[in-house]
This record gives structure tokens, C-alpha cells and sequence, in this order.
């Protein structure tokens, strides 16, 4: 049985181009959340309030982004750890799952 690799690991390996894209988009959607936060904030000290259904709105999608940004960092990318094709990698893995 191959040994699970640790977070530390998983941190300092290359991930998927998959969740890098992931990663980004979540970053910058809860910037874009946190922003709009802190704009509404500001109108309300100017009496300007939003409707409540578009503040939950702008609050949920900050903490799914934030969580989706920080999942990301974790899948790794089997063929860039192992130095092999990606073809390669999945053999390796349904190869390992037949012997079992």
C-alpha cells in the first residue's frame, strides 16, 4: 500500500492546472466579496442600505470562494511528483488497485 503523502506535502507539491485555476478564481472572488463588504459597510454610514437578500448573498459567496481558494492547494499533481506522463500516473494507480 503506498503511503498517503501529508498536508505538508500536498503544499509544496505542484497541483492540477485545474485547481490553480480554481484557486485564483476563488481568491479573487472573495476579494471582489470583501470589497463589496466594505463598500456596503460605507453606504450605511451615509443612510444607503442594500437589500438584505444582496448582503447574504455577497457574504455567502465570500466564504465559498475563500473555502474553494483553500481546498485547492491540495490536490497534487501525480505525474509532476512522480516524473512521469499523466498517462503513465494513472496506469501506475489503477495497477496499484487490480494487485491489491
Amino acid at each position: 500500500m503506498e503511503k498517503q503523502p501529508s498536508i505538508l506535502d500536498r503544499l509544496q507539491t505542484p497541483s492540477p492546472s485545474l485547481f490553480v485555476k480554481l484557486q485564483k478564481w476563488g481568491v479573487v472572488i472573495a476579494a471582489v466579496a470583501a470589497g463589496l463588504t466594505v463598500f456596503r459597510s460605507n453606504l450605511a454610514g451615509h443612510d444607503i442600505f442594500l437589500p438584505a437578500l444582496a448582503s447574504k448573498v455577497i457574504e455567502v459567496a465570500g466564504y465559498i470562494s475563500a473555502a474553494v481558494a483553500g481546498v485547492s492547494t491540495l490536490p497534487m499533481d501525480d505525474a509532476k511528483r512522480s516524473g512521469k506522463s499523466v498517462f503513465g500516473a494513472i496506469v501506475d494507480q489503477l495497477l496499484a488497485k487490480v494487485v491489491k
